[in-house]
């Protein structure tokens, strides 16, 4: 799938919905390339543990408030921007969202921010009605790279 978390349920409806395992194997190749993981984390601290960047970096980004947003796209992790305090770094993430549009599934995914994650679906649930956008939790394995307040928008390009 070159993806994780609910993209794959996605991909696992596509094939669902296929009346042939030929046309469901074709329906999910053909939008493996088009999932996409947009990341929001709170902190650069489960990064450093991680290995992902230097303590000196996550140090720097602690004292600036930096909320990192990226973007897992096939196997890479591309960064999108870092940005000052979570409400900003919210707003910018829909706001990448939006210019990915348009999307054929999508949902919103959060590890312990339920509240925010309940705002964020209902706001894109207002601007596209035709479009389900359930809320998932980040897996705990997964959450070991995020930390906890990590949101996620995760979709599936048309």
């Amino acid at each position: 799938s070159e993806t994780v978390t609910m993209p794959v349920a996605f991909l696992c409806r596509v094939a669902a919905e296929s009346p042939s395992l030929e046309e469901a194997a074709a329906a999910v190749r053909e939008r493996v390339p088009k999932c996409r993981v947009l990341a929001l984390l709170d902190t650069l601290r489960y990064l450093e543990m991680g290995g992902r960047i230097g303590r000196a970096q996550a140090t720097i980004g602690t004292m600036l408030d930096l909320k990192p947003l990226l973007l897992v796209v096939g196997r890479e992790i591309k960064p999108v921007d870092r940005v000052r305090t979570r409400s900003r770094a919210i707003a910018r993430m829909i706001e990448f969202f939006k210019s990915e549009m348009p999307v054929e599934h999508l949902a919103v995914m959060h590890a312990e921010a339920a509240e925010e994650a309940g705002r964020i679906a209902g706001e894109l649930r207002r601007e596209l009605p035709g479009l389900d956008v359930p809320i998932g939790q980040i897996g705990c394995v997964l959450g070991t790279h995020t930390g906890p307040r990590a949101l996620g928008l995760v979709y599936i390009k048309s």
